[in-house]
């Protein structure tokens, strides 16, 4: 299984914070997110490889990060040669970057994971209901009281907990599951990617392929085992921070 890691965004819903530092690489707990993502990833045993894809302006900072940790795997760092956020390719197409750079094998899943999105518990307890399944799963967290509109990507299942339809971000939300922009792809999901993107698919945001697959491919839903943080605005950080022990820490 290889890891795909995407960081291409540039956060501009969180200027000034994030104009000089990629949001992945922000601190919470003491470390990076993205220390926290990588690590709860590398939990999955069958995970022998990662790509990070970036972009341009923080390409070095990632480089940085990577030369400074000992993971049990490497994690190689790519960027899609952008350097502004009107330029953009979008996550769909950096995702399909990435999985060239990783060369997975005929047979190979993939874990993939959104670079922003804090977790507090190790995946190798999704990757057991991955295997179990056969098929691909998206993790899941069914949120509680009123749902803001436009902020999460929406996912409805069935009684047996298949995935039945995914809606990017819905302005007038129907169903109280989230997706947590995690991923784990069956082999068979790569060629149904370059499908979509050869159709000129939307490339904006994982959701719109998700949606496209539903109906291609089989996914099943489950829901994380644990605390997940959205790191979309400055509030969310702040609660990130609170919850990983850093109740005082100042929002920079």
């Amino acid at each position: 299984m290889k890891l795909i890691l995407l960081a291409a965004g540039f956060a501009t819903r969180m200027y000034p914070l994030t104009r000089a530092c990629a949001k992945p690489l922000l601190e919470v707990g003491g470390e990076a997110i993205l220390d926290h993502i990588v690590r709860r990833a590398l939990t999955v045993e069958a995970v022998d490889g990662a790509v990070l894809v970036t972009n341009g302006r923080f390409r070095a900072d990632f480089d940085r990060w990577r030369e400074s940790r000992d993971w049990r795997v490497e994690v190689e760092v790519i960027d899609n040669g952008v350097w502004e956020a009107e330029e953009r390719l979008g996550a769909v197409a950096d995702m399909q970057l990435a999985i060239e750079a990783a060369n997975p094998a005929d047979d190979e899943s993939l874990l993939a994971m959104a670079g922003d999105n804090l977790i507090g518990f190790d995946l190798s307890l999704l990757d057991a209901e991955y295997r179990r399944r056969g098929h691909s799963l998206v993790a899941t967290r069914e949120l509680d009281g009123p749902i803001p509109p436009s902020r999460f990507g929406e996912i409805t299942v069935d009684d047996e907990g298949r995935v039945t339809e995914f809606r990017e971000k819905p302005a007038e939300p129907r169903s109280p599951l989230a997706s947590t922009g995690i991923y784990f792809f069956a082999p068979e999901v790569r060629p149904l990617l370059a499908r979509f993107l050869e159709q000129g698919g939307e490339v904006d945001a994982p959701g719109h392929f998700l949606a496209w697959l539903v109906h291609e491919h089989p996914i099943w839903a489950a829901p994380i085992p644990g605390p997940w943080f959205d790191v979309g605005n400055v509030d969310t950080l702040a609660e990130a921070r609170a919850a990983f022990g850093d109740p005082t820490g100042p929002v920079i």
